[in-house]
């Protein structure tokens, strides 16, 4: 059994739903390593922290329509194999109920 550490414990911040966000992406080896929002013109060097140097990281790249905003991000993990399963829900507008998507990235 593997303990958690300091450092496996520490939380970072995106910008979600910002009206400038064009997409979000998202790095994933086992687990979910990291989540970026991406804004038009910004430096693309969080591609390359050390947080996400792992030679099974994959980056997927998700992009939001005008107006599309995300209302949950959900990570599963299967217990015996360790494999993560990404759910990302979006919406056209928070008032709207009816225009609800989720997205099952495995």
């Amino acid at each position: 059994m593997k303990l958690a550490t300091p450092d496996s414990l520490r939380l970072s911040t995106i910008v979600a739903n910002d009206a400038r966000v064009t997409g979000y992406s998202v790095c994933r080896a086992r687990n979910l390593l990291a989540m970026h929002a991406h804004i038009p013109g910004e430096d693309t060097d969080f591609y390359h922290t050390e947080a996400v140097q792992n030679m099974f990281a994959v980056w997927q790249y998700m992009p939001v329509d005008e107006g599309e905003i995300l209302t949950e991000v959900w990570q599963r993990k299967e217990r015996v194999s360790g494999y993560t399963s990404l759910l990302v829900c979006r919406a056209l507008s928070p008032c709207s109920t009816q225009q609800h998507e989720c997205q099952n990235n495995l």
